[in-house]
């Protein structure tokens, strides 16, 4: 049986629309393509601080203050350049005594928050245990990146078109098609998800944390419309 563009888009049309071809008005068929490629993290991020409690409210600033300034000479002697150290979060919070009806404050907790780009991943580790031992005790994670990630984009952007063309090609040979030029490409999106950062919290010190970067998926979707060739139309 020879399908018509007509008979094909009838067909199609009862077909789910995520498994199926889109053959449109016209003679034209539409197919969406995924890529990835795979990369391995150059630089990473670690949100550290410090918390300190006192009876008031200036007492608790100041302790984090003075807290901070060896966390942050300990990153500096540690080669991370000022530009790659950012306060990301301050915060103040009475203190209260939830054993007693009604609650009771007993004094204050101050914090404060930092976020630091690295990018030697193997002396990651060590790192942390420096600024636990400069007076960090606030380790919220750390995630991990690309400083440039154009080639792996490129990479996956080439596997969606490559994807969309085989998947083209199976309809096409299986509806007795000839796929015609490229008559429309869409590039739906690319992504560059960061890895799912690693909970960390208080540590005490017995050796080094071990880290592991692994592989970042990058990510590309496209889509292609092709004309169908006149010689299959006709």
């Amino acid at each position: 049986m020879r399908f018509t563009p007509a008979l094909l888009a009838a067909t199609l049309a009862v077909a789910p629309l995520a498994a199926a071809p889109a053959l449109a008005e016209g003679g034209l068929i539409t197919i969406s393509g995924l890529g990835e490629a795979a990369a391995k993290p150059d630089m990473a991020t670690i949100t550290m601080g410090v918390e300190r409690r006192a009876d008031t409210a200036a007492a608790a600033l100041a302790a984090v203050s003075d807290a901070l300034q060896p966390v942050i000479q300990e990153l500096g002697a540690l080669g991370v350049p000022p530009a790659d150290i950012q306060t990301s979060g301050l915060r103040l919070d009475a203190e209260l005594n939830y054993d007693v009806s009604p609650p009771e404050q007993t004094g204050f907790v101050a914090g404060s928050t930092l976020t630091v780009k690295i990018t030697d991943l193997d002396g990651a580790g060590a790192l942390i245990d420096a600024v636990v031992s400069a007076g960090a005790n606030q380790l919220q994670g750390i995630s991990f990146g690309l400083s440039d990630s154009a080639a792996a984009l490129e990479e996956a952007r080439r596997a969606a078109v490559a994807d969309a063309l085989e998947k083209a090609q199976v309809y096409a040979d299986a509806a007795g098609l000839t796929l015609g030029p490229i008559a429309a490409l869409t590039e739906g999106g690319a992504s560059l998800p960061p890895m799912a950062a690693q909970e960390m919290r208080m540590m005490d010190a017995g050796g080094s944390m071990p880290i592991a970067a692994g592989e970042l998926t990058v990510s590309a979707s496209v889509s292609i419309s092709w004309e169908i060739a006149d010689d299959a139309a006709d």
